[in-house]
């Protein structure tokens, strides 16, 4: 069982354990069409994270003050205006970038896992569950685990 600090332990066996709700979920060596099928979504997933994160706004420029008379507030209250909007836009990206990743893992525990992933709302799951790092390290684990005698 892996230490409670750490949710996700990768075996020298090639296999992962996830800790979730306090249970472990073990994710068994993908064959080469599954290694395919996850490492194609997570390309596929960093892609559409891209273009989420470049379709933000751009950050607003902070106005000069100048003489601090009324065309110099009109300005600040614009660039406040427009910095809330985009915290409210990144805010939106980054839990649309949360629910990618989420699924990608889900993807990954549906098809190698003893047992389901929770079929629950993203902001419900671990963190890692939707860790890019997490995500990369399974699959480099996986490519680069040798083969073990029997295994699979």
């Amino acid at each position: 069982m892996p230490d409670s600090d750490m949710p996700v332990d990768l075996l020298p066996d090639g296999r992962v354990r996830l800790m979730h709700d306090k249970a472990t979920i073990t994710l068994r060596r993908p064959l080469i069409g599954e290694l395919r099928s996850l490492h194609e979504s997570l390309e596929d997933t960093n892609e559409s994270v891209r273009s989420i994160l470049l379709a933000l706004p751009p950050a607003p420029d902070r106005p000069s003050m100048g003489d601090g008379g009324e065309e110099a507030q009109a300005a600040l209250a614009e660039y406040q205006q427009r910095r809330q909007e985009r915290r409210d836009a990144e805010r939106k990206a980054l839990s649309e970038v949360d629910d990618l990743r989420a699924d990608w893992m889900r993807q990954a525990v549906s098809t190698l896992g003893d047992k389901p992933l929770r079929d629950v709302p993203t902001a419900e799951l671990p963190t890692w569950a939707a860790s890019t790092e997490v995500a990369v390290a399974l699959v480099n684990h996986w490519q680069s685990v040798p083969l073990v005698r029997g295994g699979r």
